[in-house]
């Protein structure tokens, strides 16, 4: 083998030695020399032939590369490592194959999109941010990197389509519930779809963006609701209302 790297070496001398005086090249193992995964239309690895060792992505993944490039799906581990580095709101731009993503060349504005197709990712939404809910101001940072990596669609006025427009009214037990946040009244009037559409989601993903690991999807999603909506002060239980319904 090293050999035959000379004999190619000596080669690439004698074809451009004559065109290049002096002339300079560098040569390394392939896996020694990679420094980390950038993107073009997939993840690519970029090239450092001054690379010190011991800095390779593979040492910082903690997987050699015949191990990695011989996997079934040999992203995954490269996307759990940069998902380690994000800051908050921040999400990586190429998702594995495990995960829905939007495959569709042309981004989309929110405002061209069926109401169907709105209304159905404002409820997948209120489940993976359930931080909407709340008054944060940096609530909906990762719901606008979710829609661009996932869904394809830009939405310029994020707020006001997601949880803008005053306060409504419920009825629950025979009793008139009036000044409730229009997000609420939207999660309530499409509770059933919610609960299946929570039920249909596996858990690692649920986990993914909610940050930890749970036993109980619906219960937990639940609960998250409950912590971001104390602001609120509702005049009902909203806990029980969404178990019970």
């Amino acid at each position: 083998m090293e050999g035959t790297r000379v004999d190619g070496i000596e080669k690439i001398y004698m074809l451009f030695g004559k065109m290049i005086s002096p002339i300079e090249f560098k040569y390394r193992p392939y896996e020694d020399c990679l420094s980390k995964v950038v993107v073009t239309h997939s993840p690519r690895y970029l090239i450092d032939m001054d690379l010190e060792q011991g800095q390779t992505i593979f040492d910082k993944l903690g997987i050699p590369y015949n191990i990695l490039r011989n996997s079934s799906n040999p992203v995954k581990p490269v996307i759990d490592y940069y998902r380690k580095l994000l800051k908050p709101g921040e999400e990586v731009w190429w998702l594995d194959q495990d995960e829905p993503k939007s495959l569709d060349l042309i981004i989309k504005l929110w405002n061209n999109l069926p109401i169907g197709s709105r209304k159905k990712i404002i409820l997948n939404a209120m489940i993976f941010f359930p931080e909407i809910f709340s008054n944060h101001l940096n609530k909906y940072l990762g719901l606008g990197v979710w829609l661009v990596n996932t869904q394809g669609v830009v939405c310029p006025n994020i707020r006001d389509s997601f949880s803008a427009g005053g306060q409504g009214q419920i009825t629950w037990n025979g009793k008139i519930y009036s000044k409730i946040p229009k997000i609420i009244i939207n999660a309530i009037g499409s509770l059933s779809t919610i609960k299946e559409l929570i039920n249909q989601t596996d858990s690692e993903s649920l986990s993914h963006y909610w940050k930890f690991k749970f036993d109980d999807k619906l219960a937990t999603w639940i609960d998250l609701v409950i912590e971001n909506t104390r602001h609120m002060k509702l005049p009902f239980d909203l806990k029980k209302y969404l178990m019970e319904n």
